[in-house]
């Protein structure tokens, strides 16, 4: 098959030469290759223009390399009728556990606070509880939540969710519904937020939530930066509830620097780095659904549009 990849990230030359060095059985390209439209077969794309897919008339599929597809389907770029494929690599999911794990030991067992008591040379040492009595709830139980739960109920912490969907999970309290996520929120010491994003999350993360969290409680968006009111949360932050927030998304990326997020006490900035994805493994998913394309195999991952993943 011939192939379209344009990878949007700083190390794209890596993927793309990757994606060459493993695909052996199809033609890759970038788009200043492209030797005729109406040959592309399929489209690895994350995000793009108005009239990318002009000309594509024989294209069979598009694969998104990341395990959302908001910016694809939520775009105002008209794209083929062809199946949308995520990407789920395995490794994005331990990843992501890996960074909420971090950032709740991190809040649990203080360490902002002694590393500013060492800027101020103050040696005093504080109680902090056991993980069997911090309650953390996860939103969006799919693959990357059901990881990150694994990953604190090995730490011992109460693990609760939160999903659209109903979903029985072992020794995870799941719950579904708006007043549901309202009841939730108040019993929540941290509240993890990694749900996809579609018109009924966007926003999601207001004022009306924060209002139910406990004080002192964590904020963790590590999904999409629309999914949050920034100045709901600015607003809810000077009242304490919540006490902090890590932010790993935002809704425009880089965080320009006039953002009040950069500069508030209680806000912590990653440059969406939670969970990067590996060229190797995440190529090696793509070379799957590209074989599966090629041989008219039953297609993985496949989103539904109507939900948005």
């Amino acid at each position: 098959m011939l192939v379209l990849a344009d990878f949007p990230w700083e190390n794209a030359a890596d993927w793309t030469g990757e994606l060459r060095r493993q695909a052996t059985m199809h033609q890759i390209y970038v788009p200043a290759e492209i030797p005729d439209r109406a040959s592309i077969d399929a489209a690895v794309v994350w995000k793009v223009p108005v009239g990318f897919f002009d000309g594509m008339t024989n294209l069979r599929a598009i694969i998104v390399p990341g395990a959302g597809v908001d910016q694809l389907t939520g775009s105002d770029a008209p794209f083929p009728d062809v199946p949308i494929l995520r990407l789920a690599d395995p490794i994005m999911a331990t990843r992501m556990a890996e960074y909420i794990l971090s950032v709740v030991l991190d809040h649990h067992r203080q360490l902002g606070r002694y590393r500013d008591q060492q800027h101020r040379m103050v040696w005093a040492r504080h109680f902090h509880r056991d993980p069997a009595d911090i309650r953390i709830s996860i939103l969006g139980m799919g693959v990357l939540g059901k990881k990150v739960a694994e990953y604190l109920r090995m730490i011992g912490y109460q693990v609760a969710g939160w999903s659209r969907t109903p979903k029985t999970l072992p020794g995870i309290d799941v719950v579904t519904g708006e007043p549901a996520l309202l009841s939730l929120a108040e019993r929540s010491d941290v509240l993890v937020c990694l749900l996809p994003l579609t018109p009924a999350t966007r926003g999601l993360l207001d004022q009306r939530l924060f209002d139910q969290l406990p004080e002192d409680a964590l904020l963790i968006n590590a999904a999409r930066g629309a999914h949050l009111v920034v100045p709901d949360l600015l607003s809810a932050l000077d009242r304490g509830k919540p006490a902090a927030a890590v932010l790993d998304v935002f809704d425009q990326e880089p965080l320009p620097s006039e953002s009040p997020l950069w500069c508030h006490p209680a806000v912590t900035v990653t440059p969406h780095i939670a969970s990067l994805s590996n060229p190797i493994t995440g190529v090696q998913q793509i070379v799957r659904a590209l074989d599966k394309i090629d041989a008219g195999e039953p297609l993985e991952h496949v989103v539904d549009r109507r939900r948005g993943y």
